[in-house]
């Protein structure tokens, strides 16, 4: 979990790894912690180990970013529609808020789906995140994907359209 606290995908990466046989018996109890855990908060209770690398993505390449997350969310089976307890922030939340495409695609497209209607505390959806920062590229792939583009923010009644407007 502190690897992927502090955003070290590259040793998420060595870790994940080790799923497909690619280290040697000794270096798979490390692994074996982490996806037995894949999916508890870490101390803090803030989020997942998805959720924390998701929260670091901004720090890193999209590209780069999509493997880690990949082998999260395919290898790991880790969920993506946990939540932090913080902001009710969702992995798709924060990837759209980030302009990450090609990560958000992965999670759309997860074996058990994101959920795009997802409401973080203020009610926003990851649609309004994304038109928010003004990221175009998810906008396309979350409306594509069957975001509502008419859903509201509880907090105003904002929608998307009223964000990407501005």
């Amino acid at each position: 979990m502190i690897v992927c606290q502090k955003g070290n995908s590259g040793a998420v990466a060595t870790l994940v790894d080790a799923f497909n046989g690619r280290l040697s018996a000794e270096g798979m109890e490390g692994v074996k912690e982490l996806r037995k855990h894949c999916d508890q908060r870490n101390s803090s209770n803030q989020g997942t180990a998805l959720w924390m690398i998701c929260q670091n993505l901004h720090k890193n390449d999209d590209r780069h970013c999509a493997d880690i997350v990949r082998r999260l969310v395919c290898q790991c089976g880790a969920d993506v529609n946990l939540a932090d307890d913080k902001k009710n922030f969702t992995p798709l939340h924060m990837v759209s808020e980030f302009g990450m495409v090609i990560c958000a695609d992965i999670i759309i497209n997860a074996s058990k789906p994101a959920d795009l209607e997802a409401r973080t505390r203020s009610g926003a959806t990851p649609l309004f995140c994304a038109a928010q920062e003004g990221h175009t590229d998810m906008l396309t792939l979350l409306l594509e994907s069957g975001a509502d583009p008419d859903a509201e923010r509880t907090m105003d009644g904002a929608t998307a359209a009223h964000w990407a407007a501005k």
